[in-house]
């Protein structure tokens, strides 16, 4: 046979035995394109599934702040905790030693001036290098100090010895400093033009006003459970100051954890601090701004109202509706269930969701809180209705958490970052100051008018 004739042969015979099995053929071919499809899609849902953890879990710096944020408010908590639980017992205490209104007035005033001083003090001592949580430290020893003083208390004297203490008691605004530090550390801010009008500089401060309302919650909620397991669980005064002591070891425990960051002190200003007078170590030029003025003027005249209201308050609740200790502890206990809810919960929605991310909508949500804090002390005061009490007291501590809540992350971000321990302590000490001045100007006039 000659070569054309075989090469004939050879492609009949490929072309029967393709003919003889198509159906296979087709088979094979339909199963390496959907063994392909299978693998692409597998790909893609791979794809998909790491996209969405990446979406989902948080960045490592990010966790380290959220731990670091935790840790600041269970030790407030339990800190907080361990000063209500005596709460029903201390006044008992009081009414033993015959301690009447006038001592405590008294005491009230020169607790203010205390925390006058040991703001200022402590907020500047807190500033230098590493000094954050020997401060904290400090405040727990001498919260524990004061609670063993006060039991053991034989006369007023003792009882006035038990308020030295409280000069040192200044955890509340170091850990306001100490959680700007982190928010400064692990969510650095950029200085450029373009990102001091773009949307990280409103993350930022929704994001320390989201810390400082957690620190504002957890002192309601200790300012609500603390007196009811005071007053139902333990049963007496020696018990409560057991289970106190153990709440503050757990406090400086969770102290001790807290992460170190690099504070941005300057190395200057720290070696003038040393070598000066006192009153060059207590001068805070950010104090001095503009910004901080207006700050610490709104702030005095906030507490100032706060405490002329906070004096005759209690005689009007007893006066109209015979107000007992069950009915002001049940009082207390609302009070702090809704200042909890306001900085932990209401400030993150206005903050978030209702307007508050930018600077003007913040300035709105100021001015409503300020209007509905003055109509709701006032409508409160003439009410007949203990029912209306309960709902303007609910408005008034709503408004007045989170206006709270926006203060404190603006101010964090006024003062510069070597100073910020040391601005809180100002603004303490102003506060403070309203404290002692508020309640005399209260009594003078309500002796004038009655």
């Amino acid at each position: 046979m000659c070569a054309p004739d075989k090469v004939a042969a050879q492609e009949n015979g490929n072309d029967q035995d393709n003919n003889k099995h198509p159906q296979e053929s087709l088979r094979s071919r339909k199963s390496r394109t959907t063994a392909h499809e299978d693998g692409i899609q597998s790909t893609t849902q791979k794809e998909v599934a790491v996209s969405q953890e990446t979406k989902h879990s948080k960045p490592p710096q990010e966790q380290e702040l959220t731990h670091a944020i935790r840790l600041c408010v269970a030790s407030l908590g339990f800190l907080m905790m361990a000063a209500t639980l005596t709460m029903p017992y201390m006044q008992a205490k009081r009414d033993e030693l015959q301690c009447d209104s006038g001592c405590q007035g008294s005491m009230t005033s020169a607790r203010s001036f205390l925390n006058l001083v040991g703001a200022a003090l402590v907020g500047r001592v807190s500033d230098w290098p590493g000094m954050r949580r020997p401060c904290l430290w400090l405040g727990v020893a001498a919260a524990g100090v004061s609670l063993v003083w006060t039991h053991q208390a034989q006369t007023v004297s003792d009882l006035w010895m038990s308020l030295g203490p409280s000069l040192f008691q200044q955890n509340i605004h170091v850990l306001k400093a100490l959680l700007s530090d982190y928010h400064s550390y692990y969510q650095p801010t950029t200085t450029t033009k373009e990102a001091a009008s773009s949307a990280s500089s409103s993350t930022s401060t929704t994001a320390r006003a989201a810390s400082a309302g957690m620190l504002g919650m957890s002192m309601g909620l200790a300012m609500m459970i603390g007196p009811l397991v005071g007053s139902s669980v333990l049963t007496s005064y020696e018990q409560t100051t057991y289970f106190s002591m153990a709440l503050l070891l757990v406090s400086a425990l969770l102290i001790f954890l807290l992460p170190e960051v690099e504070q941005n002190n300057n190395k200057s200003n720290d070696k003038k601090m040393v070598s000066k007078s006192f009153w060059s170590f207590m001068d805070v030029p950010s104090a001095r701004t503009p910004a901080a003025l207006f700050v610490l003027a709104n702030r005095l005249l906030s507490a100032f109202s706060y405490h002329m209201f906070l004096v005759v308050w209690p005689g009007s609740l007893r006066s109209r509706f015979q107000f007992g200790p069950q009915d002001y502890g049940l009082y207390f206990s609302f009070v702090g269930l809704f200042l909890a809810l306001s900085q932990g919960v209401m400030s993150k929605w206005v903050l978030q969701y209702l307007g508050g991310n930018t600077s003007h909508g913040r300035v709105q949500w100021l001015v409503a809180c300020s209007v509905v804090t003055a109509l709701a002390r006032f409508w409160a005061f003439y009410t007949s209705s203990l029912a209306l009490v309960y709902v303007l007291m609910a408005c008034f501590v709503t408004a007045m958490g989170v206006s709270s809540t926006i203060w404190a992350a603006d101010t964090a971000q006024i003062a510069a970052p070597h100073e910020v321990g040391s601005f809180f302590g100002i603004l303490a000490a102003v506060e403070s100051g309203a404290g002692m001045a508020g309640p005399l100007v209260a009594g003078a006039l309500a002796s004038s008018s009655s």
